[in-house]
């Protein structure tokens, strides 16, 4: 369950009329995860709820056996995900699915907005294609392009009904439209959750962090072609390098996250978020007695085609004995956050060149 000072994260499912977003939702309201997930949609009555999951109904909500809360967007999202958030039980995870004919970034924008900003974060933006239309003349193909463009992760649905070499082709056009993106293919909208949450339920960080060893483990995932590998050390590792290693994953590594142990900061605590090509390093809060100060990160990616172990290598070549000074700005920064009560889990720590030690006070 969330805290009241960890914002929910917030992931959108975007793509024209006809991609499998509600497929995909769909798949996630009948999964067994035990999540308490809050979904908002755009026409409640396109989605399918198996009447055995429906355990109570509250105006436009509907909470379900196992765990997830539903409703639609008619006051608006703004509006909807704060009549979410206030509710005597609230979600710990939202999940939008945007119109086809949306552009996501402004659905984005919502949960940038001053009413949201500290209550929720995106997490991830994943937008769907119908492989077999995508190139459709009577299609709008600019705006098929916008949601390509602002996707962490492109998911090419319906590859079954394409050929290898139509296939061949609109990967081609993804990967120039939207090179930031990593691109997945999928039939009937069968994508793995751990794509969709980011969640330590799921990714076992905390007991990765609570077995500090320094190793580099992988397991098979539930979804047959993908695993996830888990990287652990208790050594203190340079926040540029790790940022340079984050920022250059293979292009089959689809998530990471973990805590990480930095020499510029060892007394607090980092997490490390990577969702497409997209990468974070921000403040959780310090150290605290009895916690088991080491890096800890966990990858998923496609099965047989990532080097976790040439990965591992980079990570291990992060690894410092110095201790790297901070800046002035993030210096101060850090020791208010070190005083604050509470630690937003969103705060964003951006490393300036090191000053000098007389320079830092």
């Amino acid at each position: 369950m969330n805290g009241q000072h960890h914002p929910v994260p917030v992931t959108i499912l975007a793509g024209f009329l006809g991609s499998g977003k509600t497929t995909l939702l769909n798949r996630i309201l009948r999964a067994d995860h035990g999540l308490h997930i809050g979904v908002m949609v755009n026409d409640f009555g396109a989605v399918n709820i198996d009447s055995r999951l429906v355990s109570g109904m509250e105006g436009d909500a509907v909470d379900l056996s196992n765990g997830c809360v539903c409703c639609t967007m008619r006051g608006g999202l703004v509006q909807s995900t704060l009549k979410m958030l206030s509710r005597p039980n609230p979600p710990d995870y939202l999940i939008v699915e945007a119109s086809g004919i949306s552009d996501p970034i402004g659905v984005a924008g919502a949960f940038s907005t001053s009413v949201l900003r500290g209550r929720t974060r995106l997490d991830t933006l994943i937008t769907l294609v119908d492989a077999e239309n995508a190139g459709n003349p009577r299609l709008d193909q600019q705006l098929i392009r916008d949601q390509l463009q602002a996707a962490d992760i492109v998911v090419l649905n319906k590859v079954d009904l394409i050929t290898d070499v139509e296939r061949a082709a609109l990967r081609s056009r993804v990967e120039t439209e939207a090179p930031r993106a990593r691109l997945l293919e999928a039939v009937q909208a069968s994508v793995p959750l751990d794509l969709l949450f980011d969640t330590d339920r799921q990714s076992g960080v905390e007991e990765s962090l609570r077995a500090g060893s320094d190793a580099s483990r992988s397991k098979r995932h539930d979804h047959a072609s993908f695993a996830s590998w888990t990287y652990s050390t208790p050594r203190p590792l340079a926040y540029r390098k790790v940022q340079e290693v984050l920022a250059s994953l293979p292009s089959d590594v689809f998530r990471a996250k973990g805590m990480v142990l930095l020499a510029d900061a060892p007394s607090l605590r980092f997490v490390a978020q990577v969702v497409g090509r997209r990468v974070s390093l921000d403040i959780s809060g310090p150290w605290l007695e009895g916690d088991e100060r080491c890096t800890s990160l966990v990858f998923i990616g496609l099965d047989h085609a990532t080097d976790g172990a040439g990965i591992g290598r980079r990570l291990d070549a992060c690894v410092t004995d110095s201790v790297i000074l901070m800046s002035r700005k993030n210096l101060d920064q850090a020791r208010r956050m070190r005083r604050a009560d509470t630690f937003a889990a969103s705060y964003r720590c951006e490393f300036e060149e090191p000053l000098p030690e007389s320079h830092v006070s």
